[in-house]
This record gives C-alpha cells, structure tokens and sequence, in this order.
C-alpha cells in the first residue's frame, strides 16, 4: 500500500491521491519517475534544516513535533520547480506573492559571449590608469570608448544574476541559521548522570513508592536509619561476605568501597528482603552504563545489614515485650473485656526448597501445609506489634514443643491472660509460673458448646484475628512469604526476625 503524500508548504493543495489535480510540471515529473514529493528532513538528522524548511512552510502550530515520515513538500516550491538543489536546498518562503514566484522560476540568462580576453589585475591597472589620463586630457577616440564598451559588457557578463526572490530566499535562510547557531552555543550544557529508576535518590522522593519497595514510608525509612546509627555507626561496619572454597560465611577485616552512602545499604537490604529479588536481578536493576553494581556487593552489603538488625532486635527483647501496666495504658476497646491481657501467641509456617537429603525432607514437611516448611511461633501485642518472635524450627515440630522450647516463659509473668489456638494445650507449662491460658472450648464429643463457652470463643477470635493480620503483613516480605532457597537457609532465621521488627515501624494495627 502506497503511503498518501500531500503538500504541506503553506497553502499549497498538491494531494498524490487527485494525481488529476497536480499540475502538469508535477505530472510530467511522476510520469518521468522524478520525485515530485520531496520528503521533509527528520529533526534527529538535521534539526537545523528541519527548522528552515518549517519556517518556509509559514503555517500555524507547525512545528518540529509535527514532523514524520509523511511529511513533504512538493517540487514546485523551489526555483526552476524542480525540488532542491546544491544552490538552493531551501524552499521558497510561503508568504511570497505568486508574481514573485513565477519571477523566480524563469530560466537564468546565459552569459553574454565574450569579446576580449580576459586580463589579469596587472594589466587592468595599466589600462585605468591611461583611460584617467585619457578623460583628464580631453582626448575623444573611437578606440578608447571601444575599449570602454568592451569592459563594461566583460564585468556584466562575469557576474552572477539573482533574482530578488532568490536574494531574499537566501537571506532568510541566513538569518536562520545565525540563530540556531546562537541558541545552541547560548545553552547551557549539563552533564547529564545516569540513575537507576529504583535508585535509592529516586525511590526515596516518593514515599508511596519508598513504601511499595521496603515496607516503609521515607519518614519511617529515615527514623530506622536515624535509630540503627545510634545503636551502631554505620559507616564504621566490618562486611561479611561468602567464601567459595570453605563453603561458609566469613568475616572481612575491610570495609566496602564507598560507593554508595550508608542509606543507600540499608535501603539495598530492605528493597531485597521486601521484592524477594534475586541477586543477579539486583545487580542489573540497580547497575548503570557508567555504574556496574556487582553481585558480590550486592551479597555483602544484604548479610552485613541483615545480621546488624537482627542482632539489634534480639537484643532488645526485654524492651519489646512490655509489661501489663504499660499495656492498660493503650488497650484497644476490643480487649477491654479480657483483664490482665498480655500476649496472643501464635505459630506460622514458612516454605522452604526440598532438600536432597531425605532425613531432612521428613524434618522439614509439615502435615498441616502439606509442604517442606520452617515454623517460628510469634507473640502479638494487644495493639498488634510483635513482642517475642522465636527461631525457626523444622516443620514437622508441634505447636506445644515449639512453645516449650522458644524461650517464651521466661518472659511471662504471674496473672498474665495469653490468648492461643485449639493447638497450644500447654496449660500445664504455664501453671508453675502462675498464668493463665484464654483458649477456645473444644466439643469433647459434644454436638453443640454451650452458650457460654461460644460466645467465650467468638470474643476469643475476636481478639485473636490481630495477629493473623499480623502474619499477613509479615508475608509481605517477599523474602520470607515465598518460597525459601536453601541457599538463604542459615539467614532463614534473621530475615524473619527482621521482617517482623520492620512490621512493628509500620502503622499501629488496633488502636
């Protein structure tokens, strides 16, 4: 399919679909195979050009925007009618008068023949200085107003003959390009640097998009960063990095290069630990053309941050696990109803990759999720913050054994209420430290509970669907709510951790 050309010099009419309507010079040049339709030159070939021909077109709201590969002009608008030439590469100007057009595309004359030889300067000289002595002696000969004629038709028949379209057409397109000229060497260059669209400077502008990639607003951001630099300077921090030969984790006795600012680490850790990329993705998204971002980089400053968190949350146990009275003070009105409130405990299951060794495939499938899982067994604050998250432990472990063996008792106090599952019968664990545990009633071979023990249960659930928002929220965490590599296995137990620390810097769950 033939593409549609039409004119767009000013207010020209030549439509390649009315071939009737061309004028005869336009026909004659189509039935030739000339092209009479000259295509407009493309801004990112010669902008300067471009902008002359769009000048000469004079049409309104023309401009280099409008410019593509169906654009012409046809060859009428140019002197001789012929299109563009080495002397005239430009169009004519569109406001011209039609009698200045048809002025400009006559014929040039043809020189007149010459008479004389030519003469050179030297000798020219000679011969004004005797016509001066001529005219000053009065002298009237024949011969020396010959000669005379003979010049004066010599300088007329050397010299080149433009018309006054012609002079103006190329006057103008002079102006022009002074003016481009001017322009480009009056702008202002700026060094223009390549940034990466997840950049730490780019993300960081926006905190919807901040909060999108790390789980937290900037301003959270920046309270995280302000808070892990007051418990350890970061910029002083000894990387570790994975050995190759000894298959493990060792310690580097050097820094990174400085290549990035300590926000932007952190920033790094918790974009991985929130998307769940992979590290050679990393790599490629955060590299640029004249910035490459090595994964081995990208491993360092992910394990160095990961371990610096989760120490900093472990050693804050104590802090995170607060007292009744602190609680009363800001008790949603949900758990107004239950007195002396302190915790409600739950476990939560985490896929992992089935391992080749089969001894470990049967520690790790978990018979609830019908999969190879980790369990860790996390405590809930009445406002929703988490105030105790344990290891993880292989899949197939009870939720009786894993709060025995979590560490949980030695946090409770005598008269604390826990609220738990049907799973944790673990009454017996808690009587010697003189608590109590708010379960729901089971059946026992009942058909229906009782009215009492129903809506004792219902108040329960009630209470207890915080903490699975809290495990909803916690899943969030790519890194952890996917599927585990058993690469990041000894991380496993830090990236929970972490995870549920940066769940707590979010918005209050139950107020």
């Amino acid at each position: 399919m033939v593409a549609t050309r039409h004119c767009c010099w000013g207010t020209c009419k030549s439509d390649s679909r009315y071939p009737e309507r061309l004028p005869d010079s336009l026909k004659e040049m189509l039935k030739n195979g000339q092209k009479a339709f000259i295509p407009f030159p493309k801004p990112k070939h010669g902008l300067e050009r471009c902008q002359r021909w769009i000048n000469a077109c004079s049409r309104e709201h023309f401009t280099v925007k409008n410019i593509n590969y169906n654009t012409y002009i046809c060859a009428l608008h140019w002197p001789g009618g012929k299109g563009p030439t080495d002397e005239f590469p430009d169009p004519f100007k569109a406001n011209l008068t039609s009698q200045e057009m048809d002025r400009s595309r006559g014929k040039r004359k043809a020189p007149l023949r010459r008479s004389v030889k030519p003469v050179n300067k030297r000798s020219r000289k000679c011969i004004d200085s005797d016509r001066l002595e001529i005219t000053e002696s009065s002298y009237e000969d024949d011969s020396v107003n010959v000669t005379f004629e003979e010049d004066k038709s010599l300088d007329k028949s050397t010299q080149t003959t433009y018309t006054e379209t012609e002079l103006k057409s190329k006057i103008e397109a002079m102006v022009t390009a002074n003016e481009l000229k001017t322009k480009v060497e009056n702008t202002v260059i700026y060094q223009v640097t390549a940034v990466s669209n997840i950049s730490y400077d780019i993300v960081i502008k926006n905190s919807e998009t901040m909060k999108h990639f790390t789980g937290l607003s900037s301003r959270q951001f920046n309270i995280l960063f302000d808070f892990l630099n007051d418990v350890c300077p970061l910029d002083k921090l000894t990387y570790w990095s994975y050995c190759d030969q000894k298959k493990s984790v060792n310690k580097l006795t050097q820094t990174l290069p400085s290549k990035w600012s300590t926000k932007e680490r952190l920033f790094i850790c918790l974009l991985r630990l929130r998307r769940g990329f992979t590290i050679k993705t990393m790599s490629i998204l955060l590299s640029t053309p004249d910035k490459q971002i090595k994964e081995t980089s990208i491993r360092d400053v992910f394990t160095t941050y990961m371990q610096l968190m989760y120490r900093v949350f472990r050693d804050m146990s104590k802090v995170m696990f607060p007292s009744k009275e602190i609680l009363q003070k800001c008790l949603p009105p949900v758990f107004k109803t239950i007195k002396r409130i302190r915790c409600s405990v739950d476990c939560t299951e985490f896929r992992v990759e089935t391992a080749r060794n089969f001894a470990r495939q049967g520690n790790t499938y978990s018979s609830y999720k019908h999969a190879n899982t980790f369990k860790c067994l996390i405590a809930v604050t009445p406002n929703g913050g988490s105030c105790f998250v344990s290891d993880l432990y292989e899949g197939d472990i009870s939720d009786v054994q894993i709060f025995e063996q979590s560490g949980i008792l030695k946090h409770i106090e005598p008269q604390d209420v826990i609220l738990v599952d049907r799973g944790f019968t673990v009454q017996d664990l808690v009587n010697p430290l003189q608590a109590h545990i708010n379960i729901p009633a089971f059946l026992k071979g009942r058909a229906n509970l009782s009215a009492a023990e129903e809506l004792s249960t219902r108040k329960i659930a009630k209470a207890r669907v915080h903490v699975e928002r809290f495990n909803q929220r916690l899943k969030q965490f790519k890194m952890v709510g996917r599927t585990i590599p058993l690469s990041l296995a000894p991380l496993a137990t830090q990236m929970v951790v972490v995870a549920c620390g940066l769940v707590n810097f979010q918005e209050v769950l139950c107020r």
